[in-house]
């Protein structure tokens, strides 16, 4: 094996790319165009923004190309145009912090269930607040239905939700040591 390049390498007669982790992992993520805003880019209600990125602020005919992470909503990356490379980009609105570690079905079900509830109409953004008071209601709902059922637990699982099971263990008698050799004690006097 004889290295060509800094970025590739040469095996069995082929030249395959050099790729770090991150790279793999950003190439194999799903891609779309979108403009970048003011508000910077919007996928399914929520704004994706970064000050270092305020050059790409155009007309919303310019698109660029983002990728995107189903399993983590907090972030994308950001395609720059000059280069190849990827920029991650936090989300804004909500925050990354609320955010963060909520895959695309947990987000979901939790606009699903606000706008059920009449907080949020379609279209509309969520607030930090709605999404922290939806997130604590379905994991309280989905402790309280775990142990019932198997689809819970498999959505759960799908939701990457940790259920903390409080067992309850029966009570039959709180009768004492004392209280026990007491009666055998009576027992064995009547015998």
């Amino acid at each position: 094996m004889s290295a060509n390049s800094g970025s590739k390498f040469r095996t069995a007669g082929s030249i395959y790319p050099q790729y770090s982790v991150e790279e793999f992992k950003i190439d194999l993520l799903p891609k779309i165009l979108k403009p970048y805003t003011r508000e910077g880019i919007r996928i399914k209600n929520i704004f994706y923004r970064s000050s270092e990125l305020s050059y790409l602020i155009n007309k919303r005919e310019v698109k660029y190309t983002v990728k995107f992470d189903i399993d983590d909503i907090s972030y994308i990356y950001i395609k720059k145009p000059d280069s190849p490379e990827y920029v991650k980009v936090m989300a804004s609105s909500p925050s990354y912090e609320v955010l963060r570690g909520i895959n695309q079905f947990t987000y979901n079900l939790l606009v699903k269930s606000l706008r059920e509830e009449g907080k949020v109409k379609r279209g509309k953004l969520l607030s930090d607040e709605h999404l922290l008071q939806a997130k604590e209601k379905l994991q309280k709902d989905i402790e309280a239905k775990y142990k019932k059922g198997r689809k819970v637990r498999q959505q759960a699982s799908r939701m990457n939700l940790e259920v903390e099971l409080k067992q309850t263990v029966p009570v039959k008698n709180k009768t004492t040591y004392e209280e026990i050799l007491e009666s055998a004690r009576k027992a064995f006097k009547e015998v």
